[in-house]
C-alpha cells in the first residue's frame, strides 16, 4: 500500500471507530493509533521535503509499529 493510501485508510478507520458503539473499548486505543499515525505523517512529510535516505528509512520504520 502506498503511503498516501495508508494515511487515508487509517484516517477512515479511526474516524469510523471513534464514538462507534460497536467498538466501545478498541484495542489498541484509538488515541494511541492517532499518535502513531501523526508520527508517520510527520516523518512522511520530512522524507518528501528533504528526501534523504535516512529520513525515508525513519518514515518506513514508523509504518510498522
Amino acid at each position: 500500500m502506498r503511503d498516501d493510501e495508508l494515511v487515508m485508510s487509517c484516517r477512515t478507520i479511526i474516524g469510523a471507530m471513534t464514538g462507534n458503539p460497536k467498538y466501545p473499548n478498541p484495542t489498541p486505543d484509538l488515541l494511541d493509533l492517532e499518535s502513531i499515525l501523526e508520527d508517520f505523517i510527520t516523518k512522511l512529510a520530512v522524507s518528501r521535503k528533504r528526501g534523504s535516505p535516512e529520513d525515508t528509512a525513519l518514515k518506513n520504520e514508523s509504518r510498522e509499529p
